[in-house]
């Protein structure tokens, strides 16, 4: 009797086929820009064989499926930017990068009427570093704030640009109807004012007559804008109401009254 050991060996072939990853990469144009601007995105994603998908989130609650995107941020801050590419076959790889939207300087500003031809300009936002207005007659200034008086009638396209520290620039620009001031006696439905004499010599009255009881205030400036007199706001009862104004100098000034928020402007002449 011969005992023995019979072993069978059986061998089988699994085929794997792996798949390419994606190499995710991307640019932007700018990493850092002023708010309002966007941003470009350069894509440099490559696979070795097939097409890919993309998915970007841009840190804002933002997305698209753009090869190549541009993004206008709603808002300054730092943000963090993924771009994720996903071949057929499932594959994804992701790459990150942070930009950076600067804050600006409002550029709006507000226009009023001082006497004669001559108007006062006030930015709106005073955070700015740089304050640059053209009054639309080749005329420039700096300055949050600025006056400027035009030797004629017409309509100006005023513009405010305006620089903050990080050199963002913005520029607001408004149409502007410029009309001589009418000397002598001005009316509304509730004040009659009446300027007298104009020309003077020393002194001269300011006489208005209120319908109804109003808040009444009162500021002269001479030709530079600078305040010569001022009668701070207050309520005043109907009726008729005088203020004399004493000219420290010959020369031109201007008659600003506020009644109920209503502006009414003089221009009076000290000889």
């Amino acid at each position: 009797m011969v005992n023995g050991t019979v072993t069978c060996t059986a061998m089988d072939t699994i085929g794997i086929t792996e798949n390419a990853m994606p190499s995710t990469v991307f640019a932007v144009s700018n990493d850092s820009v002023c708010f309002g601007h966007g941003i470009n995105y350069i894509n440099q994603s490559s696979l070795s064989s097939g097409n890919l998908n993309y998915a970007w989130t841009f840190g804002d609650g933002t997305s698209s499926s753009d090869a190549n995107p541009a993004h206008v941020y709603g808002s300054a801050g730092n943000f963090n930017v993924t771009l994720k590419a996903t071949s057929a076959a499932g594959c994804n790889a992701s790459a990150s990068a942070s930009v950076t939207v600067l804050p600006v300087t409002k550029s709006t500003f507000n226009i009023s009427p001082v006497g004669g031809r001559r108007l006062e300009f006030k930015a709106t936002d005073t955070t700015g570093a740089t304050y640059v207005w053209n009054y639309g007659d080749s005329s420039f200034s700096t300055g949050f704030n600025g006056y400027h008086e035009y030797n004629r009638d017409g309509k100006f396209n005023i513009t405010l640009t305006a620089i903050n520290a990080n050199g963002c620039v913005t520029s607001t620009t408004s149409s502007q109807l410029v009309i001589l001031s009418g000397f002598g006696q001005m009316s509304s439905d509730n004040i009659t004012i009446s300027v007298f004499p104009n020309p003077f010599k020393t002194q001269t009255n300011v006489q208005y007559n209120l319908n109804e009881g109003s808040m009444v205030q009162i500021d002269i400036f001479d030709i530079n804008g600078r305040v010569v007199a001022h009668v701070d706001n207050g309520m005043q009862t109907a009726g008729q109401h005088n203020f004399v104004f004493n000219g420290p100098n010959p020369g031109i000034y201007f008659v600003k009254m506020i009644v109920g928020g209503q502006q009414f402007v003089n221009r009076i002449v000290q000889q």
